[in-house]
């Protein structure tokens, strides 16, 4: 019978697979890939392919699982025996990567109202994931990666800037299990603003910033110095925090590290038990009425690339409360109180309820629809479209802008260490948006005497970007009105001062600032 067929062959592969390993293991992954398309589709598909779907879905399981050589049910057991291990060493991996060591790559320095950061040669690397496998090499890059154009990445690949295994690969080459994929890039960072770090509070186990819009909290995408953890160290040397909680790069307000692990992981269970009470302000589009309360609707990320995310029926659950505290013509300022951490939260949700933070770049935008995605609830066609709107004004605008400003503090920690594991590359190809600069020679770093020799060159004759000169960004461009104003919970409470645009007279200071919006 077909069923019996379909459970000998699939108990036939389970007893292959379990003993397979290393180069035989990378071998026949794509092999069961390509068996198990057509159990996948709406074909009829023969009793080994049936079996190949479920034995595919454990190689892509047992590709996320960090084998250490210990059984699968033993890792379990490990992981049952000390709850919270691997976010405590996400902590310690996050604590350790920002260090003195960054002195040896580059210094920040002000030019014309930003940190900027001068360029620096940097290598990405990481291990193939499982949804990779059988994947082409230059696939993997083209689909996944959107800071650069599938022509850059056909280049870097050809030229062996992208390696697999420290050998240059055909554009062809499948991805293979466990294999280790390298990304050369002479690395550019976008500018930052130059307001202060102002240190809130500082006890024997917290340090509480005011941070400032424009910076992310800790190396991801194409930020590496230019992060509030790091200026820590370069500015203050504050070398070794650790993040408790995340705010997205264009928020700003206030912002915990914690000294040292314990406190680290202590904060993360309160903030992921909802023993935190947080308030945020922000300014929306429209007169916010006062008996709007709250929004409990489940918020999904629908597209992982650009960090998109909206309300979804198969998302996770969350809560925010609202409470209005001015109409400003056709504006309102409101208080926020986000019960849960997901991603994007307090924006989408406000696009939801038909009232989008005032300047957000994403979800105040008419690639949702003339409502701006009032009452969107995730539809499949219509988030795809979004998603590859977006993916094109990225490219097009040869910057991460609209990109990764991913929150959310149950995130935190993960999103630290993926995004330094991550590929995402910094060099530009000449299409990208800017002006094409005339020939140059080799610059040295203004702070080329603090530097290793090799830090010293901010100027790469192969570099594609080096030959581009951007404009810096505009002040409203750095910013959405969105403000991490209080957090709370058992043993602390910390409070920053309110934004200037949350003030009756914002227009005016806008004005007096020379900006529109």
């Amino acid at each position: 019978q077909p069923q019996a067929k379909s459970r000998m062959a699939f108990a036939l592969l389970q007893r292959s697979l379990t003993a397979l390993r290393g180069e035989a293991r990378q071998r026949i992954a794509p092999i069961i890939y390509a068996m198990s398309a057509p159990a996948q589709s709406d074909q009829a598909a023969p009793p080994v392919a049936e079996a190949a779907v479920h034995v595919s879905k454990r190689i892509a399981k047992e590709e996320r699982a960090p084998h250490d050589g210990q059984p699968e049910t033993k890792r379990k057991k490990r992981r049952q025996a000390k709850p919270g291990r691997d976010r405590a060493r996400k902590n310690q991996l996050q604590g350790s990567k920002v260090d003195e060591g960054f002195l040896n790559e580059t210094l920040p320095y002000i030019d014309d109202g930003f940190r900027k950061i001068p360029p620096y040669f940097y290598t990405f690397n990481c291990y193939s994931k499982g949804r990779w496998l059988g994947r082409t090499i230059y696939d993997v890059f083209a689909t996944e990666f959107q800071a650069e154009s599938p022509a850059y990445y056909r280049n870097a690949i050809e030229t062996g800037l992208i390696t697999v295994d420290d050998k240059v690969v055909p554009l062809d080459h499948i991805v293979g299990n466990n294999q280790v994929i390298v990304n050369k890039v002479h690395r550019h960072e976008p500018p930052v603003t130059t307001q202060p770090l102002a240190i809130l509070f500082e006890t024997d186990n917290y340090l509480v910033v005011d941070k400032p819009s424009s910076i992310p909290v800790h190396p991801c995408g194409r930020y590496r110095h230019n992060t509030v953890q790091a200026l820590l160290g370069h500015e203050q040397q504050r070398w070794g925090l650790y993040p408790c909680h995340r705010l997205d790069r264009l928020t700003s307000g206030l912002l915990i590290f914690s000294k040292n692990v314990e406190t680290a992981k202590k904060m993360e269970v309160k903030i992921r038990e909802h023993q935190v009470q947080k308030t945020y302000i922000c300014r929306v589009e429209g007169r916010f009425p006062a008996d709007l309360v709250e929004c409990v609707e489940p918020i999904k990320i629908v597209d992982q690339r650009i960090g998109l995310c909206c309300v979804h029926p198969e998302g996770k659950p969350c809560r925010t409360r609202f409470e209005l505290i001015r109409v400003d013509g056709d504006t309102s300022v409101v208080k926020c109180y986000p019960e849960s951490g997901r991603m994007h939260q307090i924006r989408v949700h406000m696009q939801h309820v038909g009232f989008p933070i005032s300047n957000d770049p994403v979800y105040n935008s008419t690639v949702f629809g003339p409502d701006k995605g009032k009452g969107f609830r995730g539809d499949p066609s219509e988030t795809t479209r979004i998603a590859e709107t977006l993916c094109a004004r990225i490219r097009a605008s040869g910057q991460q802008q609209l990109q990764a400003d991913v929150g959310g503090e149950e995130l935190a920690v993960r999103a630290a260490a993926e995004s330094e594991a991550s590929l995402a590359p910094t060099a530009c190809d000449p299409t990208k948006a800017g002006k094409q600069a005339e020939p140059q020679e080799a610059k040295e770093h203004p702070r080329a005497a603090e530097l290793p020799e090799a830090a010293r060159t901010m100027y790469w004759p192969t570099c594609t970007e080096c030959q581009v000169t951007r404009e810096d960004p505009r002040p409203e461009a750095m910013r959405i009105y969105l403000h991490a104003y209080r957090y709370a919970g058992g043993d602390f409470d910390f409070e920053t001062s309110m934004p200037w645009w949350s003030q009756a007279d914002w227009q005016e200071q806008l004005a007096a600032r020379g900006e529109t919006y």
